[in-house]
C-alpha cells in the first residue's frame, strides 16, 4: 500500500509542477490571473514536498528496516504542511475581499471552531508522555494543520458558483485536503500506538485517495489551459 502511496503522489507531484510551468509561459492571461498563479504555485510546491516526504520515508524504511523518527521526511511534510495552508489561505481571503458576504465569513469561523476543536479533542486523548519532544510536537501539529487547510479550503465549496472554470479542480483539492485530514488523524493515532491494523489500512487508503485526486485535478486543469 505505500508504495502505492508514495506512486500516487510522485505522478501528483510531477503533475503539479508541469501545470506550474504551463501556467507562467501562457501568454493568454485572462483567465489566469496572478492570484491564480500564485495559489496553483504554493499546491505544486506543498504536493512536491509531500511527494519527497514520501520517499525519504519509504527510503530511510527499508534502509533501516524500521519507521522513521523525526527526520528529513518531517521536514518536507510541514513545509508541504505550510504552503498548502497559505495557498488556500491565499485564496480564502481573495474571494472573501471580491466576493465579500457576512453569511459565509460567519459560516467559515463557526466551521473552523467546530472542526478545530474537535481535531484538538482527538489529540489531546493520544498520550505522548512516552514519545520525544519532536514526535510529539508533530503529533499534535500535522492534524491541525490539516483542519486548518481544510477550514480555509472550505472557501472554494461557499464560493463555488463564483469562481469560472477551475472550479472542479479546486472542489477536489478540497475533498483531498479532508482525505489528508483523516489519513493524519489515523496516522498519529496508530503511529503512537504502534498497531497497524484497521486504522492504518484506512490511514494509507485515505493518503492514496488524497493523492489520486490531486492528480487528477492538476491533470484536468492542464488540460483546460492547453485547449483555452
Amino acid at each position: 500500500m505505500y508504495l502505492i502511496t508514495l506512486f500516487v503522489g510522485g505522478i501528483a507531484a510531477l503533475l503539479g509542477i508541469v501545470l506550474l510551468n504551463h501556467l507562467l509561459k501562457k501568454k493568454n492571461r485572462d483567465l489566469f490571473d496572478g492570484k491564480v498563479t500564485f495559489v496553483f504555485a504554493l499546491l505544486a510546491l506543498g504536493y512536491s514536498c509531500f511527494a519527497l516526504a514520501e520517499l525519504s520515508w519509504y527510503l530511510l524504511f527499508e534502509l533501516f528496516n524500521q519507521t522513521p523518527m523525526v527526520s528529513m521526511p518531517d521536514f518536507y511534510w510541514v513545509l508541504g504542511s505550510v504552503s498548502l495552508l497559505l495557498a488556500f489561505v491565499s485564496f480564502s481571503i481573495y474571494m472573501h475581499k471580491r466576493h465579500g458576504e457576512v453569511s459565509k465569513s460567519w459560516t467559515l469561523l463557526t466551521f473552523g471552531v467546530i472542526l478545530v476543536g474537535i481535531v484538538l479533542y482527538y489529540v489531546l486523548g493520544i498520550d505522548f508522555s512516552q514519545e520525544t519532544f519532536g514526535k510529539a510536537f508533530l503529533g499534535y501539529f500535522y492534524p491541525l494543520v490539516s483542519s486548518l487547510i481544510v477550514v480555509a479550503s472550505l472557501s472554494v465549496y461557499l464560493f463555488l458558483e463564483k469562481i469560472s472554470v477551475f472550479r472542479s479542480n479546486l472542489f477536489l483539492f478540497f475533498l483531498a485536503n479532508i482525505a489528508f485530514l483523516a489519513g493524519d488523524l489515523l496516522y498519529i493515532d496508530y503511529g503512537v500506538s504502534g498497531v497497524f491494523g484497521l486504522g492504518g489500512v484506512v490511514s494509507e487508503l485515505s493518503y492514496i485517495v488524497a493523492y489520486g485526486l490531486c492528480a487528477f485535478s492538476f491533470l484536468d486543469f492542464l488540460f483546460k489551459t492547453q485547449r483555452d
